[in-house]
């Protein structure tokens, strides 16, 4: 049975990339349900790890179309998914996975009778590196929400190995208990912890550089859904989801912590009256429109793989309602490069992730896995490509006998350790996506 992979095409909105390269969106995977996270292992086995909103982690092996039968991990007993912004809403893997088999997830406990965070850790099964054991769960925080919005709900280790944890404001119109604005609560924060020592009493500790003697890194955010650290400089990257009017990116230099980021004293740029103090500014904000705006900001991340050198250093993301995709180049307002175009045949972008080599992909909540391209560096075709079964030569049969046809004896087809020639061999049961990488392997 034939898989597929579609190439899925950007118009541009406003005017043609040039020397930046063009993004395009390929599916290399779908039959997920609402997928929320894209995590990779860091174990050098180029694995994807997807979660799924109800409490469940999906696994894509490389090579692969299709996402495996038996999942990573099952939690939807523990998970309570019940409204839009619940569930299981967090996976990142240990710095030192390959070695422990630790890694660590935010959901919203089912069965409490208010809404509550839990960051617990799992290990892998001893016996099968493809799934976890559910049996393993060790509880390492857990805090209370004020409504069902509003939980953040990203992990990731920063360069200093220790746990950030995006907490969103505990949801409500406006901030009503004020926790943007408040360093004694859990909430409305990035918080860091050190999960690879205890203190008496917890399973984690707090950080000595923490600046509020607590857990709290940097607050004054609302609902900071995504966020992520480049790879190259450390810097960390915020997408803040907004309420009326704006929705922002802040960057905030690597280990700089204490800073107030200014929710609810302000949205974006712009500032609320009665309110003063000292905020660092977003380096990028847009307005709640469909023309060229949007109404809630998915946060990416700076591409900084070697695939598509047009990319280096451009931070992706996108607005989940109206399917507009942003790049920005910079860490301030001042002298910003932004490219934004219009996603075509792609839609409800809520999550975006890195392979291990640091390549990027995306997840539709409607359930399929995009790979993140540059179309100035691969064929600008649309076509369906089928996994190779059984026939040796099925690959190169295909291309000389469809829209793809060479010119002469040797087709370089987009993945430079690719050459397509009348002597090309593939081995049985290989999927196209093995032999051409997608323009470059993971």
């Amino acid at each position: 049975m034939n898989k597929f992979v579609t190439l899925l095409f950007l118009c541009l909105a406003y005017h043609s990339i040039v020397a930046q390269g063009t993004p395009a969106f390929i599916e290399v995977a779908s039959a997920l349900t609402q997928p929320v996270v894209i995590a990779n292992s860091g174990d050098h086995t180029d694995r994807l790890f997807i979660v799924e909103r109800a409490g469940v982690i999906q696994l894509l092996k490389p090579g692969s179309l299709q996402i495996e039968q038996t999942p990573f991990l099952d939690i939807r007993a523990a998970v309570d998914d019940n409204r839009g912004e619940q569930g299981l809403l967090g996976l990142v893997f240990d710095p030192q996975y390959a070695s422990n088999g630790y890694f660590y997830v935010n959901y919203i406990v089912n069965g409490s009778p208010d809404d509550k965070t839990r960051i617990s850790r799992f290990k892998v099964d001893s016996s099968d590196s493809n799934i976890a054991d559910p049996t393993s769960e060790l509880i390492i925080l857990e805090y209370d929400q004020y409504a069902w919005n509003h939980n953040g709900g990203d992990l990731h280790f920063g360069p200093d190995g220790y746990l950030y944890i995006a907490s969103g404001d505990g949801g409500g119109s406006n901030d009503p208990q004020g926790n943007g604005q408040n360093t004694s609560t859990l909430l409305g924060a990035i918080l860091r912890i050190d999960v690879h020592n205890t203190s008496i009493g917890m399973n984690y500790s707090i950080p000595a550089g923490n600046p509020f003697n607590n857990e709290i890194w940097l607050y004054g955010l609302r609902n900071p859904w995504r966020f992520s650290f480049d790879t190259a400089t450390g810097d960390l990257y915020i997408a803040d989801v907004g309420q009326n009017a704006r929705e922002e990116v802040n960057v905030v230099p690597a280990g700089v912590g204490g800073l107030n980021l200014g929710w609810d004293c302000r949205e974006g740029f712009i500032n609320s009256s009665g309110c003063t103090g000292s905020f660092h500014d977003p380096i990028f904000d847009y307005g709640h429109n469909n023309s060229n705006g949007g109404y809630s900001v998915t946060g990416g991340y700076v591409y900084q793989g070697n695939t598509f050198p047009n990319f280096q250093g451009w931070y992706f993301f996108a607005d989940f309602a109206t399917n507009r995709l942003w790049r920005t180049k910079g860490t301030t307002a001042a002298g910003l490069q932004v490219d934004t175009e219009i996603l075509s045949g792609v839609s409800n972008i809520s999550s975006f992730g890195q392979s291990e080599s640091g390549e990027l992909y995306a997840v539709s909540y409607s359930g399929r896995l995009y790979r993140i391209i540059d179309l100035d560096e691969c064929p600008l075709l649309t076509l369906n490509i089928p996994s190779v079964t059984n026939t040796a030569y099925t690959a190169q049969n295909f291309i000389s006998s469809s829209a793809i046809v060479p010119s002469n004896t040797n087709l370089s087809y987009g993945a430079a350790e690719i050459l397509l020639n009348s002597n090309f061999n593939v081995p049985a049961t290989s999927s196209f996506e093995t032999l051409v990488g997608i323009c470059g392997s993971r």
